[in-house]
């Protein structure tokens, strides 16, 4: 046969053609003495023999009479292996290419499962500091464990299920699994809360005796708490250092606080006096329907007009009788009068 197709115009040219007559194709030496070139992929394999997923594995290949070659997508032409990040399972594809037709092969890439941490717990959330706990440990696929703190050297746990452990204030735990391939690892972190001692410094007010709806201030000064609740009523007070209230009896208040470790309290008694009540009938006084008003000068009148002294009359002792009562309304109406 002496006629040889060109790849890129599909027009005949004689066999011994080094370009074509027709579109100026430049044929290979091969082309030449007639035979059929196509590319060949003598070999694809994976050199990485344990992988996870996140491994970098190295991808080798070997091919003839490409003139392109790509990797799942990547032109890896001028290159005879690559580095590659494996995803999961999955299929890699070598392909090989030139003027005259383009060859595919497959290889798959079947990682082992990434370490997986079941359990990282400790025996308490809420712990004081310098006090000892466990944490419990659980995980797949490790290869190595370690406990590691930002405050303390790691601990190896391969072999561990329980860890004891003296957290202080600020303290985070980490646990890191690494998988077969030591680059790869899972991470979990544990934020413990370390909780002093509620403790209540003082608690009081500024009146210990009131008058009936005379408001009084409560004050407090509470470290370590999360959750104030003043009682008997129970007001949340939380973020707070004071409050007012009007008591209408004797009341005996109790400040709680919490922080979900411990709980403290105290008491304070307000006595309260309850304004006095007039349990009196007022006798009928005679008729001023005859009185001529008019006689009485406005300006002597006015004169004559005092002002209770609420304060005294308020302070007098609880135990008055009716007729003390009764002189001072008496008392009262001839002054203005």
């Amino acid at each position: 046969m002496n006629i040889k197709k060109c790849p890129k115009c599909g027009r005949e040219n004689p066999i011994a053609a080094n370009f074509c007559r027709h579109c100026g194709y430049k044929f290979s030496e091969a082309s030449k003495q007639g035979n059929l070139i196509q590319p060949i992929i003598n070999d694809l394999v994976v050199m990485t023999d344990t992988y996870t997923i996140g491994s970098f594995v190295d991808i080798m290949w070997d091919v003839a009479n490409a003139t392109n070659i790509s990797l799942n997508g990547v032109n890896v032409t001028n290159h005879d292996s690559y580095e590659y990040e494996v995803k999961g399972d999955e299929d890699l594809v070598l392909v090989a290419s030139n003027d005259y037709m383009q060859i595919k092969k497959v290889v798959k890439l079947s990682p082992m499962p990434l370490p997986q941490i079941v359990k990282f717990t400790p025996s308490r959330r809420k712990i004081r500091e310098g006090e000892k706990i466990d944490i419990h440990i659980d995980y797949k696929n490790s290869k190595r464990t370690f406990l590691l703190s930002n405050l303390s050297e790691k601990i190896d746990v391969s072999t561990k299920k329980v860890v004891k452990v003296t957290p202080k204030s600020g303290e985070i735990y980490t646990l890191i699994c690494y998988s077969i391939d030591p680059k790869v690892s899972v991470t979990k972190d544990l934020d413990l809360s370390i909780v002093n001692d509620v403790y209540i410094e003082y608690f009081s007010s500024d009146k210990n005796r009131t008058m009936e709806s005379v408001p009084i201030t409560l004050s407090w000064k509470v470290r370590n708490a999360q959750n104030l609740v003043l009682y008997p009523d129970g007001i949340d007070v939380t973020g707070k250092t004071s409050i007012e209230l009007q008591p209408s009896r004797t009341t005996t208040y109790r400040l709680e606080a919490t922080n979900g470790l411990n709980v403290k309290s105290e008491m304070l008694s307000i006595s309260v006096t309850p304004i006095p009540k007039l349990n009196y009938k007022m006798p009928e006084f005679p008729s001023f329907r005859n009185i001529e008003f008019y006689e009485l000068g406005m300006k002597e009148m006015v004169a004559n007009i005092h002002e209770i002294d609420i304060d005294e009359w308020l302070k007098a002792p609880l135990e008055a009788t009716n007729e003390s009562i009764l002189k001072r309304v008496k008392k009262y109406l001839t002054s203005i009068i």
